[in-house]
């Protein structure tokens, strides 16, 4: 590296740690996270705003720690090493298995969005993937008279809605105990027991919740969630919260899940705002499991004409002491 006046020299580290930093920042806000959990009021909303845009602090951090080696000194290149923190800083995935002999439940999730009346693609999808579970939020009357006929699913629940209330949950597999409702917090929420051919039953939730538009709502969405994983375990049934939660994976409101036992099985993958800039948005749709489950597979899918991107997980369950692990009444496809 040429030599520098110190002046100068100076005035360049100054201006590469002015360029470093807010990306660091960002990145590092997550792990502050466990400290807002359950906090209401503006100052726990106004930190929560920033903290999901994790891929978006990665690009920025990477072209300002470029910038700082190459202006600077090449040591600025160690900031770099920030890029591994939305990894790190996350909420750990569900634990992984290679094969898959034990009974498998899969499961597909999408905000089908209420501006959007054709269900072509999203059906198109679902033929391929074949899931035993389908969740649709923001389900209009329309969108659903483009979706066709329900064979493939005999057991459902459909609360369709002009808005963004709609809400449906759609099973090959029996349904019990089924709720529709609308809590503070969410938008709308099914509640049911999945019956499994050994006589276990499932504890699914099926839920919407508000997106933080301002601090009231913010508290909201983080009680409703953390209610939610505390109601689904009460009855010691394995169980599954699935929708659009309206929060990443780094926010506060992800705190209670190892709290009470549950892990993330989705993937960090953006889903929303689906369109060029995907790659840097956010990962909102999520399928949240108890600790009897183990993940198979998880991935993200193709758009379907709404700003949101589909989910989908196959998932495999704990058997019963004894058991061998046979599949499912309605095997996967």
């Amino acid at each position: 590296m040429r030599y520098l006046p110190p002046a100068m020299a100076a005035a360049r580290r100054r201006r590469a740690l002015i360029a470093v930093l807010p990306p660091l920042a960002l990145l590092a806000m997550p792990l502050a996270a466990p400290l807002l959990a359950g906090h209401d009021g503006a100052l726990p909303w106004l930190l929560d705003l920033p903290v999901h845009w994790q891929w978006f602090g990665a690009l920025w951090l990477a072209l300002a720690g470029l910038f700082a080696a190459l202006y600077a000194d090449g040591r600025w290149a160690l900031v770099l090493l920030g890029l591994v923190l939305p990894w790190l800083s996350a909420p750990p995935q569900l634990p992984a298995r290679a094969e898959t002999s034990a009974r498998t439940l899969s499961i597909a999730s999408a905000n089908v969005e209420y501006l959007n009346h054709d269900a072509t693609a999203l059906r198109a999808w679902l033929a391929g993937v074949r899931p035993d579970l389908v969740v649709l939020l923001e389900v209009t009357p329309a969108w659903l008279a483009s979706f066709g006929a329900l064979d493939d699913w005999p057991y459902h629940e459909i609360a369709a809605s002009e808005g963004v209330h709609g809400i449906a949950l759609l099973s090959r597999l029996p349904l019990g105990d089924v709720r529709v409702s609308r809590m503070a917090g969410s938008l709308a929420s099914i509640d049911a027991l999945v019956r499994l051919d050994d006589g276990r039953d499932i504890a699914l939730a099926a839920v919407h919740l508000w997106p933080p538009m301002s601090a009231g709502l913010h508290g909201a969405r983080d009680r409703s969630l953390a209610h939610g994983l505390r109601a689904l375990r009460a009855g010691g049934q394995p169980a599954l919260l699935i929708g659009d939660l309206n929060a990443t994976p780094w926010s506060p409101a992800f705190a209670p899940l190892q709290k009470h036992g549950w892990r993330r099985t989705t993937s960090l993958e953006p889903t929303w705002p689906d369109g060029p800039l995907l790659a840097l948005g956010l990962p909102i749709d999520h399928v949240l499991a108890s600790p009897d489950w183990t993940r198979v597979e998880a991935a993200v899918g193709p758009a379907i004409g709404s700003d949101h991107r589909p989910v989908f997980v196959r998932l495999a369950l704990s058997p019963l002491p004894g058991a061998a692990g046979a599949s499912l009444a309605v095997p996967v496809r």
